[in-house]
């Protein structure tokens, strides 16, 4: 089927979003990391994710969050932690943040933000780390 590209530019996620989407979806799209700590156990495991939105982090992350499917298993809300115009260092910070908590016994994510099969996986997470820092720390 024909595609219209309605905007061309260098940066791998703003070419996709316009072809995909005609780019008028995304043109403002922040993307943003959240975080949900069981509520029984406010230092215990925490779950990360990610989403985004076109208003602020806090607005995004509760919109995202009135149904998010940790609600039932007792997760508290969802607090911002990153944003970014930049979607691949949005998906690495995911995973690092993942694979932090891992490393420190509080992780409740029972799948990887990126699959380590994914060809992609450490472009991203090269460009979480130019966006974000070397280090990873959410405490």
């Amino acid at each position: 089927f024909p595609v219209t590209i309605i905007a061309l530019s260098f940066s791998p996620n703003a070419t996709y979003a316009s072809i995909r989407h005609g780019g008028a979806e995304f043109k403002n799209k922040t993307f943003h990391i959240y975080e949900k700590r069981h509520r029984e156990d406010p230092l215990g495991k925490v779950y990360i994710g990610r989403t985004g939105g076109t208003k602020d982090i806090k607005k995004d992350v509760r919109s995202m969050d009135s149904s998010h499917h940790m609600n039932s298993q007792k997760y508290g809300e969802a607090k911002g932690l990153h944003s970014s115009k930049n979607k691949a260092a949005i998906r690495g910070q995911e995973q690092r943040l993942i694979d932090y908590r891992r490393a420190k016994g509080d992780d409740s994510n029972r799948i990887n933000g990126i699959s380590p099969k994914n060809k992609k996986r450490e472009y991203y997470l090269k460009e979480a780390e130019k966006e974000f820092g070397k280090e990873v720390n959410c405490d």
